[in-house]
């Protein structure tokens, strides 16, 4: 019987990455590939690459060039946590909505999405982000019911004594 042949491609700076040294990885449910970099959010067809970074005077551009994670929230918008912030990209447009705690707790990595809601790290701080309010939450570290719920069901533990997450 014979094997398929796997073809393996290449993807770098020479191809349109942003950046080589890539922090995360995400296929959305459309088979597109999403690099997070140092320097940027990258999204690949296939064929090529599109580069995304923060452009200072304009709102609707990525907040953040350092990417933490990429997740899907539904069938047309992905979650980015970077170091400023929480983004939300709207594929349908391919516009950013960025948002943050009072411009004070930025780091934000996404953990768990549920729903309309997003559980985020953010500064080593547990928050829930209602989607549709587009409302934050602190999640108080001491709830232990509330945080087995969480992490029991998901891939991530939680390390009570440093109150940080882990991949479990």
């Amino acid at each position: 019987s014979q094997h398929p042949t796997l073809v393996f491609k290449n993807i770098d700076v020479n191809s349109g990455m942003s950046q080589g040294d890539v922090r995360t990885i995400y296929q959305d449910r459309h088979g597109f590939m999403w690099f997070g970099t140092w320097d940027g959010l990258n999204k690949y067809d296939g064929f090529n690459v599109k580069t995304y970074k923060e452009q200072h005077n304009n709102p609707l551009s990525i907040q953040g060039q350092l990417i933490n994670n990429i997740i899907g929230i539904d069938e047309h918008f992905l979650a980015i946590g970077t170091l400023k912030g929480l983004n939300i990209f709207d594929e349908r447009d391919e516009t950013f909505r960025y948002y943050t705690i009072e411009n004070k707790i930025k780091n934000v990595r996404i953990v768990k999405s549920e729903g309309k809601e997003l559980i985020l790290m953010m500064d080593n701080f547990l928050f829930s982000f209602d989607i549709t309010k587009r409302k934050f939450s602190k999640i108080d570290t001491k709830i232990s019911r509330q945080l087995e719920d969480l992490f029991i069901t998901g891939k991530f533990g939680f390390n009570r004594s440093e109150k940080v997450i882990r991949n479990v």
